[in-house]
């Protein structure tokens, strides 16, 4: 699948909601895996699909419709709900849904025209041996249209 400037354009403003930084201790990964044995919390931004080239009568323009899935993953779980509410709030309360902005700057600055939040999912994985906490996540997919 394509990548996009969007990718860390979009990792920066996620970064940027107050609070969101301070409660993931800035650990947020774009379109890739977080880290084997994870120190939490942290969060992960992924490009799933689709990534359309919206068509006009005369050809293919710069909009593009793209699914990211943005899970966040911590061991307390009033705050890895915390950040994901904070992130899929309205975008008038700092959030990215109904987002209608330029994000990003220089090289990885894309303008949104529109980001709806989809899929809001909250969940745990049980401890794999004894000595190992319970870890929880929380997170929800955003569509996000944005000029190439």
């Amino acid at each position: 699948m394509a990548r996009y400037a969007i990718d860390e354009a979009l990792r920066t403003k996620v970064l940027s909601i107050d609070g969101v930084s301070d409660l993931i201790e800035g650990r947020l990964y774009a379109d890739d895996a977080a880290p084997q044995n994870p120190t939490f919390p942290y969060g992960v931004i992924t490009l799933i699909g689709p990534a359309d080239r919206s068509r006009k009568l005369a050809g293919v323009n710069k909009d593009v419709s793209a699914r990211y899935q943005l899970d966040f993953w911590g061991l307390v779980k009033a705050k890895v709900r915390e950040v994901a509410e904070l992130v899929a709030a309205r975008s008038a309360d700092g959030g990215l849904d109904g987002l209608q902005e330029t994000i990003g700057s220089g090289a990885t600055a894309a303008y949104v025209q529109s980001c709806r939040i989809e899929n809001v999912r909250h969940g745990s994985e049980p401890p794999q041996s004894a000595g190992e906490a319970r870890v929880f996540n929380a997170g929800f997919d955003a569509v996000i249209v944005f000029n190439e």
